[in-house]
């Protein structure tokens, strides 16, 4: 049997470029690889050996774009704007996790610190506590600092 790793290149560099993007999503780096990956592609016509570097440029470019275009709904400007000032909120949230709590605000990931008991994935609550921004590239977007226990608002479907 014969391995082709013809495209294992343009996959490792899809990769680096995602951990990269994902930490800072800017638009700019997305414009920036497909100019790159165009710039190639005219590049490629006359020499055919850059065609791998072209996919691999392109794979990049993709995911640079999908990260600056998912960037905003991480992070709602009403969220971005009390975290930066540490204010105290109440969300609604679905438990996606427990130990610590994970939540989800209408699609943003949260983390809760706090006292709370065990809640099933999939119980909306309402959580009142300090809002901050995660760190850059974190799996989530806020931490959320509870001054209380969650209340339960309904079971899980």
């Amino acid at each position: 049997m014969i391995v082709d790793l013809r495209l294992a290149v343009p996959a490792a560099v899809a990769w680096v470029a995602a951990a990269v993007v994902v930490a800072d999503p800017r638009p700019a780096a997305a414009l920036a690889l497909w100019a790159t990956a165009g710039l190639l592609v005219a590049c490629a016509i006359r020499w055919p050996r850059l065609a791998v570097a072209v996919v691999a440029v392109a794979a990049a470019a993709l995911v640079a774009t999908s990260a600056a275009l998912l960037a905003p709904a991480r992070s709602p400007a009403v969220l971005q704007s009390a975290a930066a000032e540490g204010r105290v909120v109440t969300l609604s949230a679905v438990v996606t996790g427990s130990d610590p709590l994970a939540l989800d605000v209408g699609g943003v990931p949260v983390i809760a610190f706090g006292p709370h008991d065990a809640l099933a994935i999939g119980t909306t609550v309402t959580v009142r506590g300090e809002l901050a921004t995660a760190d850059p590239g974190d799996r989530v977007a806020y931490l959320v600092y509870l001054e209380g226990a969650p209340v339960v608002t309904s079971p899980p479907i």
